[in-house]
Formats: structure tokens, C-alpha cells, sequence
């Protein structure tokens, strides 16, 4: 998330990059469980992306596969991204 707040008509919004990919639910349904290198970095990435949000006293709420875009970086190395911070609480 780049930015946050609220508009001049009280309507909360977050600003977050424009992602290319795929939720991982899709990946899932079409192409199995990921191999285990790749659950792994997933999951390290969410983690990450988790405290990055803690330490903003944010709380994401809706951590499922959905909620997870898989692309690729610039080298073709897969990437991990956490998003749909619709639910989240502020702590």
C-alpha cells in the first residue's frame, strides 16, 4: 500500500500498484498444490508482507489463496504479492 485515507465525502480509500498476474486460487485450481520451493517462498513472502503491514498497526484479515497475485519480476523470478486489504483493521 502506497497510500491511505479518507476522501473529502468521508469514503475510505488505499492506493497500491497495478499488479499483472494471477491469484494463486487459480493457480491452484488449474495446475495443483505449488512445489515446495515455490510454497515456501510464498509463504515467506506473506509473512513479510504481514509485518510490513503490523508494523503500520494494519491487520489484513482475509489471508487466503485469493488474496495472493503471483507474477513474475523483470528476471522471470516468480513473485508474491498480498493484496485485497478491503477487510483490514487499523490497530
Amino acid at each position: 500500500i502506497y497510500n491511505m485515507g479518507i476522501d473529502r465525502d468521508t469514503t475510505p480509500f488505499y492506493v497500491m500498484e497495478l499488479l499483472e498476474g494471477e491469484p494463486l486460487s487459480e493457480i491452484i485450481k488449474t495446475s495443483g498444490p505449488l512445489s515446495e520451493n515455490n510454497a515456501l517462498a510464498c509463504f515467506t513472502a506473506i509473512a513479510e508482507a504481514l509485518a510490513v503491514a503490523h508494523k503500520q498497526q494494519i491487520i489484513h484479515r482475509d489471508i487466503k489463496p485469493a488474496n495472493i497475485v503471483v507474477s513474475r519480476d523483470e528476471a522471470g523470478k516468480i513473485v508474491f504479492k498480498l493484496v485485497d486489504f478491503g477487510l483490514a483493521r487499523l490497530i
